[in-house]
């Protein structure tokens, strides 16, 4: 097991990146394991075939992140974040494709393409309102797959909800209702009941991955 105590990412897998293996890191607090930020300033980026797995995140601001900003080029593909184990963990679940903030003026006429993204094995509690995040570019994320999430909320009286832009999902034994559309400001309704004990549990066992592509030797491993 590694620990990661910072107020940063706990790892950011930036552009050139490719046949990345981490597994069994504590992460909190800090911004979660991340892709990106990829396409700053117009900047055609890549990272693809990355596994993430067996982590758990406490008291963190984010959990499995990919963050991109307007106007760059290139993909994220091949992304696995599998059996998350979070606590009190504010924001689990996030695609930012909106990476930006008020200073930036690079033409936005082109996005990062995300795609081929899998989600699942992820239980725990989120301490905001907003458990999922996929809020994509216009061009869309491609074939983002949860499954087995089953994300309460550390708070009573709320009950999670998840934003859904520009992404195309697909979704099963999943606790909050996913329901995405090519427009602004979708915002979940209450999440449907919970799933059964056996997908609380941490560290569940896991099917075998079949990535799309051959697989290759990964250069770095957090083990």
């Amino acid at each position: 097991m590694i620990f990661f105590l910072l107020g940063d990412d706990c790892i950011a897998i930036n552009t050139g990146s490719s046949d990345i293996n981490i597994t069994s890191v504590d992460c909190g607090p800090g911004h979660g394991i991340s892709i990106g930020s990829l396409g700053e300033g117009g900047a055609t980026e890549t990272v693809e075939n990355v596994h993430v797995q067996h982590c758990t995140f406490t008291g963190a601001e984010n959990a499995a992140r990919i963050k991109t900003w307007p106007g760059g080029g290139g993909y994220a593909r091949n992304i696995w974040y599998e059996d998350i184990t979070l606590i009190n963990t504010k924001f689990p679940i996030i695609i930012d494709q909106q990476y930006d903030d008020d200073s930036y003026k690079y033409a936005k006429g082109s996005a990062v393409k995300v795609s081929d993204v899998t989600f699942r094995y992820f239980r725990g509690t989120c301490a905001q309102p907003i458990a999922i995040n996929l809020d994509c570019d216009k061009i869309g994320c491609g074939n983002i797959v949860l499954e087995h999430i089953n994300i309460t909320s550390s708070s009573p009286q709320t009950s999670p909800s998840a934003i859904c832009r520009f992404a195309d999902v697909t979704s099963s034994f999943v606790n909050i209702d996913m329901k995405c559309v090519n427009h602004a400001d979708l915002q979940g309704p209450s999440p449907s009941p919970e799933l059964p004990s056996q997908y609380d549990q941490p560290h569940a066992q896991l099917p075998q991955t079949s990535a799309p592509h051959a697989q290759a030797r990964p250069f770095l491993s957090f083990l």
